[in-house]
């Protein structure tokens, strides 16, 4: 339809600068490696795969017969015949085209990691498998069963969700969803902190964002978006707070000094005096999440 080109066009007004961008960036941004091309076809593959998950195993298993060459069946005279095939052959070969591009975005580009929230454009894919397997005939039993699984998953997971996030503090590595933001927040205020400026870490967990819900009066600066500096408050205080995670996978204090330095003009030349506030886990008493920071009052440059 004609008026698919305005879709075109605000796609093209989006996408534009980061190619033309990308275009100019240095050989390493897109380089297109074969290791990477490969890892970045892996990655597609199972990201493609995980989106999907569990009910492509659920249709291959019920519904076979719609993976397989169809009958003409719904080819015929009849206007909703005709109309059921030319819908289903429209969002094949949609879904087909969309392959077929990120395939070739891989191979030109070399991008080596593909997310699974990418694979949202494969939504329609349920819908042109159960037109197949209405067109196929499937066996009622069949189609109960997967009715009826398709009911159970989600009432499992209105149950599963609750249990994992009472028992997850138990096992979890990383344990993004159960950190003390709230107690962190009360023992930097127990050290002194009223507000100001802070500087908080993004790896392994955003601390920017969460610790800018406790202290809302204060600025908070990103390591991940150094270039995003927002005002001071018109209360702002003299304090400068630098936050980041103690942790071995974590980037360390330096990083939150560089961010400082760069964006506030801090001039920090070494890294200040550094301290630990630490609590456990919600859920649990048996598991404490530790949080390193530096707290300087007056602070040095902007950060303040």
């Amino acid at each position: 339809h004609p008026r698919m080109m305005v879709a075109f066009a605000v796609a093209a007004f989006v996408t534009a600068p980061h190619l033309v961008w990308w275009l100019g960036a240095p050989g390493d941004v897109g380089g297109g490696a074969a290791r990477n091309m490969v890892a970045g076809l892996i990655h597609l593959a199972k990201a493609a795969g995980g989106f999907l998950m569990p009910m492509l195993v659920l249709l291959l298993v019920l519904c076979p017969a719609a993976f397989w060459r169809l009958p003409a069946t719904d080819s015929g005279d009849q206007p909703a015949d005709a109309a059921r095939l030319r819908w289903r052959r429209l969002i094949g070969r949609h879904l087909l085209l969309l392959v077929v591009l990120a395939v070739l975005a891989i191979v030109l580009t070399g991008a080596p990691k593909v997310r699974a929230h990418y694979m949202f454009a494969l939504i329609l894919l349920p819908l042109y498998v159960f037109q197949r397997i209405e067109a196929a005939g499937a066996r009622e039993a069949a189609l109960r069963s997967l009715a009826l699984i398709l009911v159970l998953i989600p009432a499992g997971v209105v149950v599963a969700l609750p249990v994992k996030y009472a028992t997850e503090a138990q096992w979890c590595a990383r344990c993004e969803r159960h950190l003390p933001y709230a107690e962190w927040a009360d023992g930097l205020r127990a050290a002194g902190f009223v507000g100001g400026t802070i500087v908080a870490d993004w790896h392994p967990y955003p601390l920017a964002g969460n610790i800018r819900v406790q202290f809302p009066n204060a600025r908070v600066i990103s390591t991940k978006h150094r270039s995003f500096v927002p005002p001071r408050p018109s209360e702002a205080t003299r304090q400068c707070l630098l936050l980041w995670t103690p942790r071995p996978d974590g980037l360390g204090p330096g990083n939150v000094v560089d961010v400082a330095n760069r964006a506030l003009v801090a001039d920090l030349a070494t890294l200040p005096e550094t301290r630990i506030v630490e609590a456990p886990l919600a859920t649990t008493r048996s598991k404490w999440a530790r949080l390193g920071y530096a707290l300087l009052d007056p602070g040095p440059g902007d950060c303040r």
